[in-house]
């Protein structure tokens, strides 16, 4: 019978696991380092929690109202969306704002100590519910950011960390999850349930001044032509603009409306501490077993 080349040519793996074997106290000492190094390595990192809050956007009138046809290049020519139109709803218009550094900085601006507890937070006891901040970074007799840490970064290396710190998330639903982490549950908490305020004001101010504009023309418009056709078509438009300030005047949760209120966070989202350890322990283990190979392999050369 004659045997195959690829029988012949296979590798006899039994000399590596004897070399396993036999290196046995010093995979196991590699592991207890990597051991011994995860849990300091998971200790030393602070516990970070997340507050989140569930939202829906909020439906307006505008939405379902009957438009003449021909409406579209109007209000388009005027500024103006319409509904099923291109332009973005206000969900999306408002995500977007969240992410801006124009809304960034006048969450700095409006809050002293925003910036404070962005960047110089040292650690928080939550048993005392007390925060330490890195002096590094925090001038204790100033009570802000040190002007000398703040010129060796850039603003869009600040207004990163606050992306970090924050999470959108659209649901199968089409709600929204809004989520804010820092090393307090409390901080977290107070962010969140300002964003979500300050998120509804700012698009809700936007499209006030937006839809006065429109109106301003819309009604200019109205009083100069003639065509029957044209004026059913301004006469729409004017009943949207209409709307939008009528709801952005009578109401606060102008783009999103609370489904699941934010809540104080009871456990930390950040780390993971016991997952860690197992991950550095067991690529220690692996580790070592790849130079115990390594060094076989090569005595076999």
């Amino acid at each position: 019978m004659i045997e195959s080349k690829d029988f012949k040519d296979s590798i006899d793996l039994k000399p590596f696991f004897l070399s396993l074997w036999q290196s046995k106290v010093f995979i196991l000492l590699i592991t207890f380092v990597f051991a011994i190094f995860s849990v300091l390595f998971a200790l030393s990192l602070k516990d970070e929690y997340t507050a989140t809050m569930v939202v829906e956007e909020v439906v307006s009138q505008e939405a379902s109202s009957v438009v003449p046809s021909g409406l579209g290049t109007f209000a388009a020519f005027a500024g103006i969306s319409v509904p099923g139109g291109s332009s973005k709803d206000k969900k999306t218009f408002a995500v977007e704002i969240l992410k801006t550094r124009d809304f960034f900085e006048k969450l700095t601006n409006e809050d002293d100590e925003f910036l404070n507890l962005l960047i110089a937070v040292d650690n928080y006891d939550l048993i005392s519910n007390t925060i330490t901040y890195d002096e590094s970074i925090y001038d204790p007799i100033a009570k802000k950011v040190r002007t000398s840490y703040l010129e060796t970064k850039t603003f869009d290396e600040i207004h990163s960390i606050f992306l970090n710190s924050i999470s959108v998330a659209e649901l199968e639903t089409g709600s929204v999850e809004l989520s804010v982490t820092h090393y307090s549950p409390h901080i977290a908490k107070s962010w969140l349930d300002d964003i979500f305020l300050k998120l509804n004001q700012d698009v809700k101010q936007i499209e006030y001044l937006q839809a006065k504009k429109s109106l301003d023309f819309l009604n200019n418009e109205l009083s100069t032509t003639t065509e029957v056709e044209l004026k059913k078509v301004i006469a729409a438009l004017i009943e949207k603009q209409i709307q939008t300030i009528m709801m952005s005047e009578i109401t606060e949760n102008f783009v999103f409306s609370v489904i699941d209120s934010s809540r104080l966070p009871d456990e930390k989202s950040y780390p993971h501490r016991s997952m860690i350890c197992i991950t550095i322990t067991i690529f220690g283990f692996l580790f070592a077993c790849f130079l115990v190979i390594l060094r076989s392999f090569f005595k076999e050369e």
